[in-house]
């Protein structure tokens, strides 16, 4: 009996100790992120969807947000557009023209760490404008800090980026059984916000007329393509976490708070520019990767000798028809 008794307290204790150190990805936690999703041109909302939120399927806890808040989902339909229109915008004339595969959302590359501080950035700017125009539940204009200054006061109807930071952040979160991944990709998150608040000015205007003793303020964000542009800025000068001076993940925070960070090298995307056009020749240089580039002429009509009428106060135009060259890669 003594002999059965220590057998199977032997086994239990074995199994228990298997379990506690055997290694468990919660269910929450997922190989797949969300950014994959976000820069997907599929199931753009239109008047006759059902499931404006069906986009997110595989992410059920964002997709949960995306339906119990009134407006959420417009919000994040806007913001997809915003980040895919001016992710090419940004990149038209780049090796790297915002196209992905699905490889490319499996590590964490200059590219993957630039799509997601782009899409908080546009997620975080859409909900600010939405609280603004009274479009997204439980959001409202912002409530600002009285300035110190005699001559302002806050007052009309400022963009909410207090609350639409609050909201992007939980929606973005990144979970990942990977932890140099999952942080790098979190860093994005908090470097496209910071982004946002840089990008946020006061617009002021004087109520009493001519006097100006006070002038009347509040805060809105500047257009996204300014925000676009300095993402991009920091794209290019993006900073290799495995370098000697980053392997800690302190000096990540407090050293490059507003650097984006990456963990993998990128191939050189020569494989996506045959055909493409180029700004100039100077451009095809380097966009076409040493395969040269084509000339064609083409007939491109311009507004030109500009007439202003007296009468009405309008400008108008003739269409010349210019002879230009364009230029492609081969």
């Amino acid at each position: 009996m003594i002999k059965v008794l220590l057998f199977v307290l032997v086994f239990n204790y074995t199994i228990s100790d298997t379990i506690t150190n055997r290694t468990i990805t919660p269910k929450h936690v997922k190989k797949r992120i969300l950014i994959s999703a976000l820069f997907s041109k599929k199931f753009f909302i239109t008047e006759k969807s059902k499931d404006n939120c069906r986009w997110l399927r595989g992410f059920q806890y964002q997709k949960q947000q995306c339906q119990r808040r009134k407006g959420f989902a417009e919000v994040l339909n806007t913001a997809r557009k915003l980040a895919i229109s001016e992710c090419e915008e940004q990149f038209r004339y780049y090796r790297w023209n915002c196209s992905y595969h699905k490889d490319m959302f499996k590590k964490a590359y200059r590219e993957t760490v630039f799509m997601q501080s782009l899409a908080t950035a546009a997620i975080m700017f859409s909900a600010a404008k939405a609280c603004t125009d009274g479009k997204l539940q439980k959001c409202h204009c912002s409530d600002e800090v009285p300035p110190k200054r005699p001559d302002m006061k806050w007052g009309g109807c400022g963009d909410n980026t207090k609350k639409a930071k609050h909201i992007t952040r939980r929606f973005m979160q990144v979970t990942h059984p990977n932890t140099k991944f999952r942080d790098v990709l979190n860093h994005s998150i908090e470097v496209g916000i910071k982004t946002v608040i840089e990008n946020e000015k006061a617009h002021c205007y004087c109520p009493g007329g001519n006097t100006c003793a006070i002038k009347l303020c509040w805060k809105r964000i500047q257009p996204f393509v300014n925000i676009a542009q300095k993402l991009q800025y920091r794209y290019h000068s993006a900073i290799d976490v495995n370098s000697k001076n980053l392997r800690r993940k302190s000096s990540w925070k407090k050293q490059h708070a507003d650097r984006l960070l990456y963990v993998n090298n990128s191939t050189d995307f020569c494989n996506l520019t045959a055909g493409r056009r180029c700004s100039s020749k100077d451009n095809c240089a380097t966009l076409c990767c040493t395969r040269g580039y084509r000339e064609q002429k083409v007939v491109v009509p311009r507004r030109c000798h500009a007439k202003y009428h007296d009468c009405c106060y309008k400008v108008t135009y003739d269409i010349c028809h210019n002879e230009e060259y364009v230029y492609y890669c081969k």
